[in-house]
C-alpha cells in the first residue's frame, strides 16, 4: 500500500460516514461540527453519536490487526499508556489486568455489544424517550481511546503508519470534544504528537 493512500475502511468517505450530514474525514471544518451539533438534539443526538462510535469501532479493528503484528503477551503483558497509567479491563465480573492485545480485543468486542444493544440509547419501559443520555457513549470513548494511548506510546511505528494511511485519531479526538465525550485529562496523546499533554492518571482505570 502506497505511503499516500488511505485506508478505505467503513465510514471513511465523507459520504459514507454521515449521508445525511457528511463530515470530513478529520473534521478540518469546525462548521462542520457545529452543525452536527446544532442539527442533532434529544434521541436524534443519541442515534446519531452511537452512529458514529459504531463506525469508529469497526475502524479500530483495523488498528487491532496492525498492533496484532507488534504487540504480544510477552512484549505488553499490561495494558498501559504512560508507565505510570495502568487501564484494567472492565469486561470481567471484576475489573481485572490483561494483557494489551486481550484488552484491546475485549475493549472492541464490549464497545460492539453495547452500541448494537437497545439498552443503550433512552428508553423506559414503555418505550417512551426519556432525556437524552450520552454517559454510556463517554465510557466507551473512554476505553476506545486507550487503545489510540497504547499504540502511541508502545507502538509508535504502527500508531503513525496507521495514522497516515487514516486520520483516525484526528478524527476520533475531533468528534469527541465537540460532543463533550471525553475528559481532557484522559486525553494522553498530543494532537500533533510533539509533545505529551493532559494530566497523567495514576493507578488502574476503569
Amino acid at each position: 500500500m502506497n505511503n499516500n493512500d488511505k485506508l478505505c475502511y467503513p465510514g471513511s468517505s465523507v459520504v459514507d460516514f454521515d449521508r445525511s450530514l457528511p463530515l470530513s474525514t478529520t473534521f478540518s471544518k469546525t462548521l462542520e461540527l457545529q452543525t452536527a451539533v446544532q442539527n442533532y438534539k434529544g434521541i436524534e443526538l443519541e442515534d446519531y453519536v452511537r452512529e458514529q462510535v459504531l463506525r469508529f469501532v469497526i475502524q479500530l479493528n483495523v488498528l487491532a490487526c496492525y498492533l496484532g503484528e507488534v504487540c504480544s503477551y510477552s512484549s505488553c503483558p499490561q495494558m498501559t499508556a504512560t508507565k505510570d497509567v495502568l487501564y484494567l479491563c472492565a469486561a470481567h465480573e471484576v475489573a481485572q489486568e490483561c494483557c494489551a492485545i486481550d484488552y484491546i480485543s475485549h475493549c472492541l468486542d464490549g464497545a460492539t455489544s453495547l452500541l448494537t444493544s437497545e439498552d443503550v440509547i433512552s428508553h423506559n419501559n414503555s418505550g417512551k424517550v426519556q432525556e437524552v443520555n450520552l454517559q454510556p457513549f463517554r465510557v466507551i470513548m473512554r476505553r476506545l481511546y486507550r487503545l489510540f494511548a497504547h499504540a502511541y506510546f508502545h507502538h509508535i511505528d504502527t500508531f503513525q503508519r496507521f495514522e497516515q494511511q487514516t486520520e483516525l485519531f484526528h478524527h476520533f479526538c475531533s468528534f469527541a470534544t465537540a460532543f463533550n465525550l471525553i475528559s481532557p485529562s484522559d486525553m494522553l496523546v498530543p494532537v500533533d504528537f510533539a509533545s505529551v499533554k493532559g494530566s497523567l492518571l495514576e493507578g488502574g482505570q476503569i
